[in-house]
Order: structure tokens, then C-alpha cells, then sequence
């Protein structure tokens, strides 16, 4: 967790002084990339719901991006709205042990969101007492000191995440396979 300080008005802010906090900086790095990994898997499993999935000589299955997910996915900006259109696909199809899942899945990828977007949005704030940290200003004016540990406990959450989310993936992928799940394309 954060913690409180009092800065007072001498902070900086700015891409330049992040390069100094370089613990801060690569796990900051690491929650967008972990995220960039949980919205593939998304954009595999609307490629499933679509009807293009693979199946190989061999029996194995696997998912190709078509055209079609691959716009979609990125001409709608909110996770929201990407878990909707996945979640109606979805669930037309999905037995109730994977619909179960899914749900779990798909509420923790709106809490990975949540700090996906915090990393991603907030407008990081330096100062000379805290010189390997980063700061924030909240809406109350509070100033919070974050350390690269409170990075590492976002990067945590969205490592399951993006496990639990492709877990769920191979786990859609096989029931298709298997014939438990039958895509209409």
C-alpha cells in the first residue's frame, strides 16, 4: 500500500524524471505489458466465440486472428465494452462450468483494469526526498508515495489475471476440440 507524505508544491513532473526511478519505471513497464498479454487472450477467445479456431491434422486446435476480431478489438477502447461483446459470443456457447469461470475470469480483468489504467493514466509526480519513488496526488490533494514493492503487488494481481484468463482460453479451446462446445460459424 501507499503511503501518505507531505511533498508540499516542489514536485516535478514529466517522462524525463522517471528515468531515474528506474525500479518504478520497468515494473510499470511490466503491469502494461502483463496487460497487453490478458487483452491477446481476449482477442483469442472472441476469435473462438467467432467460429475461427483451428483445428489442425494432428487433432490439436489453435486460433487465428481473423480480420474481424482483430478490429474489433482495437476500434472499441474500453474493456467494458470488449468484455460485453465477448461475454454475449461466449455465452452462447460455454458449458456452465466454463460460463462459472468466466465470470471469475472476466471480474478479475475488470480489477486488473482498474490498475492497468492507474499505472497507465496517472500523471506521476518527483520529488527530491523520495528519489526512487513515484508520486501521486489524489483528488483530496493527499500526496502517496509509491514504492517500486506497491508496483510489484499490481503486477501480482494482473500476472494471475493474464494466467487465469489464458488458462480459461486452452480450457475454451479443448471443450471445442472435444465437441462440448459446438461454435456456430
Amino acid at each position: 500500500m501507499p503511503k501518505v507524505v507531505q511533498i508540499g508544491s516542489r514536485v516535478q513532473g514529466g517522462a524525463a524524471n522517471i528515468m531515474g526511478r528506474v525500479d518504478c519505471a520497468i515494473r510499470i513497464s511490466a503491469i502494461l505489458l502483463e496487460w497487453a498479454m490478458v487483452e491477446e487472450y481476449l482477442s483469442r477467445m472472441l476469435s473462438a466465440a467467432m467460429g475461427t479456431h483451428v483445428v489442425t491434422e494432428g487433432g490439436g486446435i489453435s486460433v487465428r486472428h481473423d480480420r474481424n476480431s482483430m478490429v474489433i478489438m482495437e476500434e472499441i477502447d474500453s474493456i467494458h465494452k470488449r468484455l460485453q461483446i465477448i461475454d454475449r459470443l461466449l455465452l452462447r456457447y460455454l458449458t456452465p462450468a466454463l460460463t462459472d469461470e468466466w465470470s471469475l475470469v472476466k471480474n478479475r480483468i475488470k480489477s486488473g483494469a482498474k490498475k492497468r489504467n492507474f499505472c497507465a493514466h496517472t500523471a506521476w509526480l518527483f520529488h527530491e526526498n523520495y528519489p526512487n519513488d513515484l508520486l501521486f496526488r489524489n483528488e483530496d490533494g493527499i500526496d502517496l508515495c509509491y514504492e517500486p514493492k506497491d508496483f510489484d503487488e499490481m503486477l501480482q494481481h494482473l500476472s494471475a489475471t493474464c494466467n487465469a484468463t489464458a488458462l480459461l482460453q486452452g480450457k475454451i479451446l479443448c471443450a471445442i476440440r472435444n465437441g462440448e462446445v459446438k461454435i456456430e460459424r
